[in-house]
């Protein structure tokens, strides 16, 4: 990626998925009520739609969609092709723009489908259409999204999203939480209510909870933290991590005692996440509890604790400048992450000849993302780093060079 890349505002090929999808008419207001049964059964347009125009369309759509996807999974799900993941096109699909075939078909469907088919296909059997209607039911000015897309959260079918030259894969429950976490106070007046329930749970995937957990405690800390701290404690693995990382993000120098606990673990994922999440926590402690785990047997905790060891450090100390010029290009590359997270100054000094030695493997996207948040005032050591033995460095502080003289970073 070229750091001339990292200073403009943004890709002009870039899109949001649901951008306008405009749906015609809203439902009323209800309270949120916790569904007794999230949606793991579907059916068929046949079923679901009761208007026969729209029917027909919904077919054509679902004709469209069975016809492309991406190859990931080897398991076939819901009638698309043995190994392919179903893809699901936003407005723009390209980098010119154009919007695809399936997308107008979307909007074409908007313009007649009724309430509540609308609602009813978020029980389609082809989870691109029940992604479409997702979408549909969030531009919607229904404040009744909440129990509408609520018992879609233990949807765990993969859909890959393309949104402009972009695309990423991820389940039908996450879209859906995507959603409801956008929702306002105008929109939803439950907000943090729906959000707790997300979090408390357990027939929804760890992930989707996360979501929820990563959401409330954005808005409400204080409701947030009890809640990431159950997590933390929980038997399941997969939201024990949810948990230890937002408890991290939100935990005080009075909070440490769980990571303590868990960086002293027997269980090497205990360790790791421990290791990840006082990256995270604001305290001085952070480090004293880091530092056995830069000797860990394991090099994936190793790891972890060097990118959070560097990125608490405001100094660099003898125990960075071991980690960058350590026998081991894991433990280098992941304390040159945590100090071009950091982004100073004497994050950027370590990058200097003597210390980079024989480690070339630099990520220089991190690198030259760091440059560009200082600017000017590297100048004086991008020069120096043009010494290094590092081809990336010296190509990354070339460019870094040209931009600056061009056009200061400000």
């Amino acid at each position: 990626m070229s750091l001339a890349l990292l200073l403009v505002v943004g890709l002009a090929c870039s899109s949001d998925p649901a951008d306008a999808p405009t749906a015609l008419s809203s439902q009323p207001a209800l309270p949120f009520v916790r569904p007794a049964i999230l949606s793991t059964t579907f059916g068929t347009t046949e079923q679901l739609v009761s208007d026969p125009l729209a029917r027909g369309k919904v077919d054509a759509l679902h004709a469209l969609t069975l016809k492309q996807g991406i190859i990931i999974d080897p398991a076939a799900q819901h009638g698309y092709r043995e190994g392919l993941v179903p893809t699901v096109d936003g407005k723009e699909t390209g980098v010119g723009g154009d919007s695809g075939p399936e997308w107008l078909a979307f909007r074409d469907i908007e313009t007649i489908i009724s309430p509540t088919d609308a609602a009813a296909l978020l029980r389609h059997e082809d989870p691109a259409i029940r992604v479409y209607f997702i979408w549909h039911a969030s531009a919607a000015t229904s404040t009744d999204l909440a129990n509408l897309l609520y018992p879609m959260l233990a949807d765990t079918t993969r859909v890959h999203l393309r949104s402009g030259c972009t695309g990423e894969t991820q389940t039908v429950a996450d879209e859906a939480m995507g959603k409801l976490e956008l929702g306002s106070d105008a929109r939803d007046r439950t907000r943090a209510d729906v959000l707790t329930a997300v979090i408390t749970d357990d027939r929804i995937p760890a992930q989707t909870r996360g979501m929820a957990l990563a959401s409330l405690a954005s808005v409400d800390p204080a409701a947030a933290l009890p809640l990431a701290k159950a997590a933390a404690g929980s038997a399941n693995a997969d939201w024990k991590h949810e948990g230890v990382t937002i408890f991290a993000s939100l935990a005080r120098s009075t909070d440490l005692d769980l990571l303590a606990s868990e960086s002293t673990s027997a269980d090497v994922d205990d360790r790791e996440n421990a290791a990840h999440a006082l990256g995270r926590v604001d305290a001085v402690q952070a480090r004293d509890l880091l530092a056995p785990l830069l000797n860990d047997p394991h090099p994936e905790v190793i790891e972890a604790a060097a990118e959070s060891y560097a990125f608490q450090s405001t100094a660099v100390d003898a125990v960075v400048t071991e980690l960058l010029t350590r026998d081991q290009e894991i433990t280098n590359d992941a304390a040159a992450r945590g100090l071009m997270r950091r982004a100073t100054l004497h994050a950027l000094e370590v990058f200097e000849p003597s210390l980079m030695k024989e480690h070339p493997h630099i990520d220089s996207f991190a690198l030259g993302g760091m440059i560009s948040q200082i600017g000017a005032p590297a100048t004086p050591i991008l020069h120096d780093l043009l010494e290094s033995k590092s081809v990336v460095v010296r190509n990354v502080a070339t460019e870094a060079l040209g931009v600056i003289d061009k056009a200061p970073i400000k």
